[in-house]
């Protein structure tokens, strides 16, 4: 008989990954996920796709719809990979999830999940937690936006009295119909903003184990015993939100509403569900503290609105994964802030969602390969050492090397939040921006409840 240790030696690495997109378009397709940098350092890539939009999202809150189909065909690719990657020379036994944006709050789904336990070993996430904002929904808003596709779909009102007949009559409908109608879900809708994500609190089926057994947030308050082995490699870029900040100046009557009645569009424009009585107040001061009470141009305060965007929508949700998870835990968890631009300063307002995971996978635009300039090269070099030392190690810098700068990356630990900042150098800094982090800290406990994104009133 073979040695399997030195069977398990011979095999690679793995890395599996899961795509961005908001959990409504994208894919795992090469051309936006190129091998090419990963397959150098001698790891076994895999990529898959999983259902999107109402399709993997949709939800009514009981059994007729539980939602999540979209992070149980994740569950499958994780199992498929368990049981064959050793026919493509990877190690079942050293298996890394990694993911960008919805991908990468999947990721960290996975982290709570009892369905992938012992499915996968590390877990790396670039820009997003299952806290981020864009990446929850309630079983009772769900539900109401299911009933609400039913009807675009043009449902007879017999079907819309109750989830079991909705349901059979919106899978009677062409996939078409289903995409084109979902983006009118939302009344105000941008490229960035999704109907259908994964319900946190899903309904439990008879003989059958949900993805989550809780909301988020529970579970890492109160970890299940063994899912908490997993290092999780957690990061994000200096400015997440620039992409859906530029979106102001796209949208005319937004940019105008948020001029005109900052503290009432302010809340439109992020997605965030306040109760009535103190939505007036909870804008004023989130424009107050970002914006000084100014109006949107192109230039400084459109980066204030980006710098606000990336707070809610990533940075938070970041701090407060992390924080709960140490203070529950001794799951090993690192933490960047990628600064690094390749752009002209003149022209650039900052760094952008995704910029750090386009170091790693050469996208391929228009039938062409995006090319970085050679000048880059050292950082693309720098992200590879730190994701395969993490895929291999679960420890992005197991040693002091130079490429890495010498430095020890640290774990974070509670009351201590060290992470490292990507620039030129690799920086160790003190502190997850705790102003920042402070003033959300208190405008969620003036609603009294975690963020959520609810936009069907808007």
């Amino acid at each position: 008989m073979p040695n399997i240790s030195s069977l398990e030696t011979a095999l690679q690495d793995v890395v599996v990954v899961l795509h961005d997109g908001g959990f409504s378009h994208g894919s795992g397709d090469i051309a936006m996920y190129g091998p090419d940098y990963l397959l150098d350092h001698d790891v076994v890539m895999v990529t898959c796709n999983y259902r999107l939009g109402a399709l993997g999202f949709l939800a009514t809150g009981d059994e007729s719809a539980s939602g999540n189909y979209g992070l149980k065909d994740q569950v499958d690719v994780m199992r498929w990979v368990r049981r064959n990657i050793h026919n493509f020379s990877g190690n079942p036994n050293s298996v890394t999830l990694f993911g960008a944006g919805a991908g990468a709050a999947s990721v960290h789904y996975h982290m709570l999940s009892v369905l992938s336990h012992k499915l996968f070993h590390r877990a790396i996430s670039q820009s997003g937690t299952a806290l981020s904002p864009w990446a929850h929904v309630r079983a009772t808003t769900a539900r109401k936006r299911a009933f609400k596709l039913g009807k675009l779909l043009g449902c007879k009102k017999k079907e819309l009295e109750e989830t079991e007949q909705l349901i059979k009559c919106i899978g009677r409908k062409p996939v078409k119909d289903l995409v084109e109608e979902s983006a009118k879900i939302l009344e105000y809708s941008t490229r960035f903003t999704h109907p259908f994500v994964p319900v946190e609190d899903e309904v439990v089926l008879k003989n059958k184990k949900p993805l989550l057994h809780d909301r988020p947030i529970n579970i890492m308050k109160k970890p299940v015993p063994a899912l908490w082995e997993i290092p999780w490699l957690v990061g994000v870029t200096s400015h997440e939100g620039l992409p859906q900040s530029l979106q102001v100046m796209l949208y005319q009557d937004l940019k105008e509403g948020l001029d005109k009645e900052p503290a009432k569009n302010i809340l439109k424009y992020l997605g965030f569900d306040v109760q009535p009585e103190k939505a007036q107040e909870v804008g004023q001061k989130i424009w107050e503290f970002y914006l000084h009470n100014d109006t949107i141009s192109y230039g400084t305060n459109l980066v204030k609105l980006a710098e606000m965007t990336t707070d809610f929508n990533y940075y938070y949700g970041l701090q407060k994964s992390v924080e709960t998870h140490i203070a529950a835990s001794d799951t090993p968890i690192f933490v960047y802030h990628f600064s690094y631009s390749r752009r002209d300063p003149r022209f650039s307002l900052g760094v952008p969602h995704g910029d750090d995971t386009l170091y790693l996978f050469p996208n391929i635009i228009a039938g062409t390969k995006l090319v970085i300039d050679k000048e880059h090269f050292h950082i693309i070099e720098r992200l590879l050492h730190i994701i395969t030392n993490f895929v291999r190690n679960g420890d992005p810098t197991p040693q002091e090397t130079p490429e890495l700068n010498n430095i020890l990356w640290p774990v974070i630990e509670p009351n201590n939040f060290k992470y490292v900042d990507i620039s030129e150098k690799l920086t160790i800094k003190n502190n997850f921006f705790p102003e920042r982090m402070a003033f959300w800290d208190s405008i969620f406990k003036m609603v009294e409840e975690t963020p959520k994104v609810v936009k069907d009133e808007l």
